[in-house]
């Protein structure tokens, strides 16, 4: 499902109008925004950050998320 949602994103980029290097860039900023959302997620479900969000919760009695 996610590969066949990827590729239909992929070809309505594709048929952006304009030049293909205008095409090419808006493709190329379109990934890095979804890495950069990608590894914010996978930075906050970590393993490490659970273990310093509960290990501050249980000391100072706060919590710290938002």
């Amino acid at each position: 499902m996610a590969a066949a949602n990827a590729f239909l994103a992929s070809n309505r980029m594709q048929s952006l109008p304009g030049p293909p290097w205008r095409r090419k860039l808006q493709l190329i900023v379109w990934q890095a925004v979804i890495y950069s959302i990608w590894q914010e997620r996978n930075a906050l479900t970590s393993p490490q950050h659970c273990k310093n969000h509960y290990y501050h919760l249980f000391h100072t009695g706060q919590n710290d998320s938002k």
